[in-house]
């Protein structure tokens, strides 16, 4: 996974007022997102369940996270057309054993915004 810093110096909305990179109401903080490509991507949420995705018979899974750590989007490149998406969530004692999955398409089909949870 790569994180990407965004320097809310940078950004500003057309009447100059600072970003709110964390959402908490106060501008002027930065922002930091989480990206990763591959065939095989874990993460851990932001309560510490460890998530595991990963695709088989061809293609590649593309992830965005937000400042928190939960997934934002996933979305499956190069679909073969029999590419099969699974997940595996580990909990641990501190989490609540399941995490959303907020947005799940196909980079060559319509994006669809279903909601699923993984469970342990």
């Amino acid at each position: 996974m790569t994180r990407i810093t965004i320097a809310s110096v940078f950004i500003t909305d057309t009447t100059g007022n600072k970003f709110d990179g964390n959402a908490d109401g106060t501008a002027g903080d930065n922002t930091n997102f989480f990206f990763g490509r591959g065939t095989k991507l874990t993460y851990v949420d932001r309560d510490g369940d460890k998530v595991t995705l990963s695709v088989k018979n061809g293609g590649v899974l593309e992830l965005l996270r937000d400042f928190g750590g939960e997934a934002e989007s996933i979305t499956l490149l190069e679909d073969t057309g029999s590419s099969v998406v699974t997940g595996i969530l580990k909990k641990t004692r501190q989490s609540a054993g399941s995490t959303g999955l907020a947005f799940i398409g196909r980079a060559d089909a319509a994006q669809f915004s279903e909601q699923f949870v993984l469970a342990s």
